[in-house]
């Protein structure tokens, strides 16, 4: 909570600093500007307005010596430049005739700095008018308008003094300085307060009330009494966290029903669960008894069959000793196939410990089992280089290529002389896809989709010795391991099996092949010790 307060204060004072910033930038730029351009404008007219009274006063020099500078009367025209110098503001007058001779001369001590600017003028045609300092020249040319020719007599020059005019415009100036200075001081605060009112404050209200929702609080509302954009903003606000609270309620009413519903279906899966484990051990105890009591009956008469035979085999007919032969036969046919069916229900309910497999050495054992099928049936084992190591169930996973190669082998062809049984590997999919394929007579497409299941086998092999538990078993061990089993085939082609292990399930780290290494070391130094 200090957190956030500190943050919110952060926000507070830049958001107030950013407004004030700019607010001053604004008035301070328009207070400059209107100075600037008041300045320009009084400026202008000032010296347009002294411009205009030295012209008009030089205009009336001018008539009033065009008579004395036609008759070349110098006291006349001295006289008059004497009167025209009661102007106060009037520093210099010279009036020439038209051969630039001066004829009368006045000025002022203080106008010694316009002289030069004046005598730069020696043409008495020239008409000229501006401003040099504080000082307003003019010179303007005398027509003696009582000849015909209309022609210029002399010309009159004078210097007017605009010191006094610049001093009020400067005093006029520091006025609207000051004032701008003044209107600065106040509106900034002022605007400053009517924005905080008005934008600011409403602003903070609508962040607090936007902080407070997203702690989790949906009762937070901010004002929505103005008729602005924020108020606008702060209607839209209330109206999400309306919906938001709302939401929030369904979903915590659905939450409810849910709990509830989950608690229901919990007690029932763990009812199933509980019948369904019952229902195992029942299936299992069952599997045992019939095993036991059915393996023993055909154990005894398995072996007084064999009893029979052994000691009154000279003496009892061909047909009864054949009969005796297939009354054993039959029954370690059956003995075998309720142990396999025991071993196919401790294989679902009984895992073994999973340990590091070295997939090319455990195919190069099963070779060797089977080294005399191959060689009496004249099929050519081939295995690919590169097999990997797998964390699995030893026995089992052996088991699996055992009956898939043996399978292979029964079902060849007895004519054939170049069969041929090949083991692949690739890892693809995240999966480690071992293939298992002949050349043999294939498999009907019908009988691929029911030979995994158990005591179903192929349609067009009845002659092939089997009890359809092999594939069955292997289905169920690659299952276990969370892997995955099928074929492709087609009549004639030889068939196809394909076994794939999950990598996340069989993966061999480091630490698990290191401790089964020792592991094996241990055995190892135990059975020399005790040899």
């Amino acid at each position: 909570m200090m957190k956030n307060a500190e943050k919110e204060s952060a926000v507070r004072l830049g958001l107030g600093a950013k407004v004030l910033v700019v607010l001053t930038l604004v008035i301070v730029s328009t207070a400059l500007l209107s100075g600037w351009v008041y300045n320009r404008l009084v400026t202008r007219y000032t010296i347009d307005t002294q411009i205009a009274e030295a012209d008009h006063l030089t205009r009336a020099a001018c008539l009033a010596a065009a008579g004395p500078l036609a008759q070349q009367d110098a006291p006349a025209l001295k006289s008059l430049a004497d009167k025209l110098m009661g102007h106060p503001r009037l520093l210099y007058i010279s009036i020439v005739d038209a051969q630039q001779n001066e004829l009368a001369f006045t000025s002022r001590i203080s106008a010694g700095r316009c002289v030069g600017q004046l005598h730069r003028n020696n043409s008495p045609e020239l008409y000229a008018t501006q401003a040099v300092g504080d000082c307003i020249l003019v010179t303007r040319p005398v027509v003696d308008d009582q000849a015909d020719s209309k022609a210029i007599v002399g010309a009159v020059r004078l210097a007017m003094d605009m010191h006094e005019a610049i001093a009020r415009l400067h005093q006029a100036n520091l006025t609207m300085l000051l004032l701008g200075c003044g209107f600065v001081l106040l509106a900034v605060p002022i605007s400053d307060f009517l924005l905080g009112r008005l934008l600011i404050r409403p602003a903070r209200s609508l962040l607090r009330a936007t902080q407070r929702l997203a702690q989790g609080d949906l009762s937070a509302r901010a004002p929505d009494g103005r008729t602005d954009e924020l108020g606008l903003v702060a209607r839209g606000f209330n109206e999400m966290a309306a919906r938001l609270e709302a939401q929030h309620q369904e979903l915590h009413q659905a939450n409810e029903r849910l709990e509830i519903e989950v608690a229901r279906r919990t007690a029932e899966l763990h009812l199933a669960n509980q019948r369904l484990r019952l229902q195992v051990e029942d299936n299992e105890e069952f599997v045992r008894a019939v095993s036991h009591d059915l393996n023993a009956p055909l154990r005894n008469i398995a072996g007084l069959t064999s009893m029979l035979i052994l000691k009154w085999s000279a003496e009892l007919p061909d047909v009864v000793l054949a009969r005796l032969e297939r009354i054993r036969a039959n029954a370690q046919s059956e003995t075998e196939l309720i142990s396999e069916l025991l071993e196919l229900s401790r294989i679902r309910s009984c895992p073994q410990r999973r340990v590091p497999v070295d997939m090319g050495k455990l195919i190069e054992q099963i070779r060797a089992s089977l080294e005399y099928d191959l060689k009496a049936n004249s099929i050519t084992l081939e295995v690919a280089e590169g097999l990997p190591t797998l964390r699995v169930e030893r026995t089992r996973i052996r088991q699996v290529f055992m009956n898939l190669i043996d399978n292979a082998v029964k079902y060849m062809p007895a004519e054939r002389a170049d069969g041929k049984i090949s083991i692949s590997y690739e890892l693809a999919g995240g999966e480690h896809i071992f293939r298992i394929a002949d050349n043999g007579p294939g498999i009907d497409p019908e009988d691929q989709r029911k030979i995994f299941t158990v005591f179903r086998r192929a349609g067009n092999h009845a002659d092939v010795p089997g009890k359809g538990v092999g594939l069955t078993t292997v289905r169920t061990i690659v299952q276990s391991h969370d892997g995955r089993v099928w074929v492709h085939s087609e009549l004639g082609q030889g068939a196809n099996f394909f076994v794939a292990l999950p990598v996340a399930s069989t993966h061999v780290t480091g630490e698990i092949l290191a401790q089964s290494e020792e592991n094996a070391a241990v055995a190892e130094a135990a059975v020399v010790s005790g040899s």
